[in-house]
């Protein structure tokens, strides 16, 4: 009798091991899962904050100095009053490299700027549009040489 008693319990242990082993397999995915999500959301709020903040200098400020040109800048701002967009500083900013405009802008990320008029008609642009995984473009509603007009600015990774 003895014997068997050693065999119950050695089956016992090993369902018992099992159990553990699958508990603990779950909940280590679980984590890894959620922690998989939890990055993916804090490089979209990343993206997004980053874009609205560079879109929001772009249109709102002069600039640095505020008559820069393509040699000379050290802030990027195309407006000449808030959201008022200066036709000269979007020229002189799809001059300037695209590195030097991340660097000047301090973006980690492959950017893109398009202005169109309210109709869609292309007026300016640099970048190419998103082509990552994860992308953030933000549209803004702008006056360019007194029409509306449409500034899309996107990152993406």
């Amino acid at each position: 009798m003895k014997h068997r008693k050693a065999q119950i319990n050695t089956i016992e242990f090993i369902i018992a091991s099992s159990i553990s082993v699958i508990i603990i397999v779950l909940i280590v995915s679980t984590f890894l899962f959620y922690e998989r999500k939890i990055n993916e959301f804090i490089l979209y709020n990343d993206l997004s904050a980053k874009a609205f903040q560079v879109s929001d200098v772009l249109i709102k400020s002069s600039g640095a100095p505020s008559n820069w040109d393509s040699t000379n800048v050290n802030v990027i701002g195309l407006a000449s009053e808030d959201r008022v967009i200066d036709a000269d500083k979007v020229n002189n900013f799809i001059n300037i490299s695209q590195q030097d405009i991340k660097d000047k802008m301090a973006m980690n990320y492959d950017f893109y700027f398009k202005l169109t008029n309210i109709t869609g008609k292309p007026i300016a642009s640099i970048g190419n549009p998103p082509a990552g995984i994860r992308s953030v473009v933000i549209k803004r509603y702008v006056m360019y040489e007194n029409e509306e007009a449409i500034m899309e600015f996107g990152l993406w990774e």
